[in-house]
């Protein structure tokens, strides 16, 4: 609580904030309220004032050098020193020039990155849980946090609107991320909603019919982590020493949806965007479900990718129907032709095979109203026997 009071914000923010100016008071041997007072002691006059702001700065970037140099990585670094500037924007004054001096985000060097083909793999091999964390994982591009977030009411509630309103892809606006404070312009897939479909009749058995308030109940990050890891070596994938994360998921959504559209990739994933690319945009909700849509048989996991297998079965189907309507039309005409010589053909047959018995071994003959019709069917099947 002592370091919290000095930060001002979401929880996680501020939790976040006072952890780096711990570390920092520490190495730098002095307290956040010593760190105040010498602010306020500068400001008794203007050559004072700029020696301080000269000298904190050189001392923040003094601080994440020797972080370099102990060994933490230059993104560990950068993090660190972001609790202390914003120590010094709430508190005293910013600190300016100290961001332009350190080295740029770094791209993580040894991350297992995702692709549709090892998803698709790891899908197949899930049991119906695995499913279904894996395809809501992929389908909403969430961070750990706003994953683990979800509500099971909210999530069967979306269930019932889409079987009821027959919707192969469910839209949704999302809980206001806590790290951009941007609401997410969500969907669920075809095969998403089967799954979590699976996974709820699962936990209603779990529970005695009690579903829990969290979808993924007690999880945490690292059993997210846990999970993919354990789902990559079930489908005996290499992951050759690379670091698996949840988050390379939200990553693999978000290149998907860029390579159509980078704003509305960001809308979609909540992640922030310059306002004045989306403001003047007011049909941004069906853009955001045209993209996700069009994108999908890049990011599918079961083998319908071009989603046309449901409209084939269909058109499939009722070619059938109708050649089945057009074989009876010229059957029922040859019998109204030939009758006489298909009823005759039919008891020739009869004859020859048995086609009946009872428990007195007496052998039944063709019913006595058989149509041609019947007798023709009746032939046909006798010849395919």
């Amino acid at each position: 609580m002592a370091y919290r009071k000095w930060f001002t914000g979401k929880p996680k923010t501020v939790q976040r904030g006072s952890q780096n100016l711990r570390q920092y008071c520490a190495w730098l041997k002095k307290s956040p309220e010593q760190l105040i007072a010498e602010y306020r002691e500068s400001r008794k006059s203007v050559d004072d004032l700029d020696d301080w702001k000269r000298n904190t700065k050189n001392t923040i970037l003094k601080y994440y050098n020797e972080s370099k140099e102990k060994g933490y990585k230059i993104n560990a670094c950068r993090t660190m020193i972001t609790g202390v500037l914003a120590f010094y924007s709430q508190n005293c004054e910013p600190i300016k020039g100290v961001v332009k001096q350190i080295d740029p985000v770094q791209i993580p060097e040894n991350d297992f990155v995702f692709d549709q083909a090892t998803l698709r793999k790891m899908y197949y091999y899930g049991n119906a849980t695995e499913k279904a964390w894996l395809s809501c994982a992929v389908s909403l591009g969430y961070a750990s946090q706003d994953f683990l977030s979800l509500e099971t009411e909210k999530i069967r509630n979306l269930l019932k609107e889409a079987k009821d309103k027959h919707l192969d892809f469910m839209g949704f606006i999302g809980k206001t991320r806590s790290k951009t404070s941007v609401q997410p312009r969500s969907f669920l897939t075809p095969e998403s909603m089967a799954n979590l479909d699976e996974y709820l009749k699962i936990l209603e058995k779990q529970y005695n019919g009690k579903l829990p308030k969290l979808l993924w109940d007690n999880a945490t990050n690292d059993t997210l982590n846990d999970w993919l890891k354990a789902l990559l070596k079930k489908a005996n994938i290499e992951t050759y020493g690379k670091n698996v994360k949840f988050h390379g998921l939200r990553k693999f959504l978000y290149d998907v949806l860029c390579r159509m559209d980078e704003t509305i990739a960001s809308v979609i994933t909540a992640k922030k965007t310059d306002a004045s690319k989306i403001t003047y945009r007011t049909s941004l909700d069906a853009e955001c479900e045209r993209i996700f849509k069009e994108s999908y048989k890049l990011f599918a996991l079961n083998g319908d990718v071009s989603g046309k297998a449901k409209t084939q079965l269909a058109e499939e189907l009722e070619r059938l129907k109708k050649e089945n309507e057009e074989l009876k039309t010229v059957l029922k005409g040859m019998a109204t032709v030939f009758g006489e010589e298909i009823l005759k053909k039919a008891r020739e047959q009869a004859q020859k095979e048995i086609i009946g018995k009872g428990d007195t071994g007496i052998v039944y003959g063709l019913p006595e109203k058989l149509t041609p019709y019947e007798a023709l069917l009746m032939l046909g099947k006798q010849k395919k026997d």
